[in-house]
This record gives structure tokens, C-alpha cells and sequence, in this order.
């Protein structure tokens, strides 16, 4: 080996070493550097496939026709659209709240997906039916309800080995809980250990108080900048 491809060699495990720790991204100057190494392949993480299943009767696909008393599912647009930008695959069915159709499309969904997302019925109700299907199915429940607002409902266990998230219906409740749990999770299931959303500094212009001191609470914000840059 030349003194050159030595040095070569050294900065790269050197780089390797100290930058390229397990869940950092595969750069297009590190790909080209582990290249000129004459390195072929290497272990990297497959991003995991999600199956997003919204319930309730009341719910209906936007673009579709809303009788009285429906709703369009949001939710469901909102979680997708998170997805899509973190590069998440994903695959989508808008359910009743019947067990039935609910296990339907659970089983629909094994043989493809790495983790299930569902949306609504996760309260506990007689008329909140995704828990209660999953308990039926055996799945290993880890929690349900949190000491969060919004998000307290969620709930997540094991199903056939896979990671189920029950998110809650409403939608402040349904989005907190998602960025907040699910997120990180189908993150971290994809190697991907960053924090993925951008972080600022902001001056609060009045007084914030929570309800229970024993609870984590989100509030909403509007971000803006005052004449001084401030």
C-alpha cells in the first residue's frame, strides 16, 4: 500500500469512526469516499413499511360524497403526508367501526407492512372498537393512555411481532401523538436516530400554564418576528 493510499485510508476510517456512527445518514461524499475505498457494500437499514387504517362510520376518503353527520379523515391525510416527508412507505384503508372489517384489514396488512398505524377507536368506548379488536388478536399490550395532552389516548402493543399504534381520533390529539411517540419509533426502526424536526428558540409573549402537574402538555404557538429581528 503507497503512503498515499495509506493516508487515504486513515482519514477514512478515522471520518468512519468518529462521524459514522450507527444510524447516520449515507451521504453522497460518504457513499463516493467508501467507494474509492473499494468498499462494495454495507449494512444499512431498510425503511420500514407502514399500514395506516382509519375507523369509524362517521369517516369518509376526501373527494368522496359527505352525508350528514361524516367527516373527512383528516387524520388519516395528515399522518400520510408526515410519511411521505420522513420517506416512509405506506399503504391506507378507511374502515367501520365494525370488528370485523377492522381484523380485515389488519390481516390485509400482516404479510406487507413493518409496523400498523390506525386511527380512531382508541379511547375505550363501547363504540371504540380498534383496542378491543387487538386485544381479541392476542397482541401484547405495552400502554394505553398517557400522561400527555393532546395524546392521552393512544395506545401501542405487538401484534404477530409487529408494532401496532392506536392513535385517538381527535385530530390535535391524533397529531400530537403521532410526532410525539409513533414517529420516533418508525424512525428509529429505520436506523434513523436524529431528531427530525427543526428546533427554534422563541420569547414567549404571555403566560403559559398547565392543568396537572404530573402531565406533559403541547401547546399550540404561532411563531413571528417583531421589527428588531426579535
Amino acid at each position: 500500500m503507497s503512503r498515499i493510499d495509506k493516508c487515504f485510508y486513515k482519514m477514512y476510517f478515522h471520518y468512519e469512526n468518529r462521524e459514522m456512527g450507527s444510524g447516520e445518514a449515507l451521504i453522497p461524499g460518504i457513499l463516493g469516499l467508501a467507494a474509492a475505498a473499494g468498499i462494495s457494500r454495507v449494512l444499512v437499514f431498510r425503511r420500514p413499511r407502514t399500514a395506516v387504517i382509519g375507523a369509524g362510520d362517521e369517516v369518509v376518503a376526501p373527494g368522496c360524497r359527505l352525508d350528514q353527520g361524516q367527516l373527512y379523515a383528516s387524520n388519516i391525510v395528515t399522518v400520510e403526508a408526515w410519511l411521505k416527508s420522513f420517506g416512509v412507505s405506506h399503504d391506507c384503508a378507511i374502515v367501520k367501526d365494525d370488528a370485523e372489517e377492522i381484523e380485515k384489514a389488519g390481516f390485509k396488512y400482516l404479510p406487507c407492512t413493518d409496523v400498523f398505524l390506525t386511527s380512531g377507536g382508541a379511547w375505550g368506548s363501547e363504540r371504540d372498537l380498534v383496542v378491543t379488536v387487538f386485544r381479541q388478536l392476542g397482541w401484547q399490550e405495552i400502554f394505553h393512555r398517557v400522561r400527555m395532552g393532546p395524546g392521552k389516548g393512544i395506545a401501542f402493543g405487538l401484534w404477530q411481532g409487529k408494532p401496532v399504534f392506536c392513535l385517538p381520533g381527535g385530530p390535535a390529539s391524533n397529531e400530537v401523538a403521532f410526532l410525539q411517540l409513533v414517529r420516533p419509533g418508525i424512525l428509529r426502526m429505520g436506523g434513523d436516530h436524529r431528531h427530525p424536526l427543526q428546533t427554534v428558540s422563541a420569547r414567549l409573549t404571555e403566560d403559559v400554564k398547565r392543568r396537572n402537574r404530573a402531565w406533559t402538555e403541547f401547546k399550540e404557538a404561532t411563531l413571528f418576528q417583531d421589527p428588531e429581528g426579535n
